[in-house]
Order: structure tokens, then sequence, then C-alpha cells
């Protein structure tokens, strides 16, 4: 198996996406770590996958789903605002909704149902908790 970049592993990337939209890295002497938290390393989740299933980013086969739904629950903690506006201006947006209810932050979880049951999703933000 040949020798991937940091940011080109599935888990580091997500580990690392998840720290930084905390504040929690904390060994940013490195230079390695000043490049990577410069440059712009967050992807929407479908750009993720497609990466995932192109091998431009390293997983195995029994890690890909957690990976990439931890990775939408952080997408939706930062891109908190955006999916919120997209689920209350109308319009399918059921990935939206269950990224929502997933998401890192609790306080988010509790925007993403607000934003729901105000445009009478309740049905679908149900099954999607199931």
């Amino acid at each position: 198996i040949p020798r991937r970049e940091y940011i080109q592993r599935a888990w580091c990337r997500v580990e690392l996406c998840v720290a930084k939209s905390f504040g929690r890295v904390t060994n940013t002497s490195l230079p390695l770590v000043r490049l990577l938290l410069g440059r712009e390393i967050d992807l929407h989740p479908e750009e993720f996958e497609r990466q995932l299933l192109v091998g431009d980013l390293a997983v195995s086969s029994v890690d890909r789903q957690p990976v990439v739904d931890l990775y939408r629950r952080h997408y939706a903690t930062l891109r908190r605002a955006e999916l919120l506006s997209e689920i209350r201006q109308g319009g399918d947006h059921l990935q939206a909704i269950r990224d929502g209810l997933s998401a890192l932050d609790w306080s988010v979880r509790r925007d993403f149902v607000v934003a729901a049951g105000s445009k009478g999703v309740h049905g679908a933000a149900v099954s999607v908790c199931m």
C-alpha cells in the first residue's frame, strides 16, 4: 500500500477538520500543521464521498461509512447557518435535515429540529432519526 499524505487519509482529514472547527489543534508550532491549517480542507459531503470512491482519500471498506457519517456530522456543525437557511427556504432538503439532526454540537441539532418543525417536515425528521 503506498504511503499517503496525512490529509489524503480520510480519518486523518476528518480528525483535523473537527479539531480545526472546534479550535482544538494544539500542535500548531509544527510547520506541516500550520500549512494544513492554512488550506481549505473542508469539502462538501458529496465531494468528500466522491474522493473516497475514486481513491483520492484513503479509507478501508469497513471504515468508509463511519468516516462519511462523522464527516457529515462535522459539516452540519460547520455549515449550520447555510444549511438552516436552505431548509427555511423550502424544497427537498432531507439530507441537510438528516445531517443537522446528527450534528456534533447539540445546539446545532436543536436548531435543525426547530427549522424542520417550522417547515412541517415532522414526519421526515422522525423517519430520519429512526
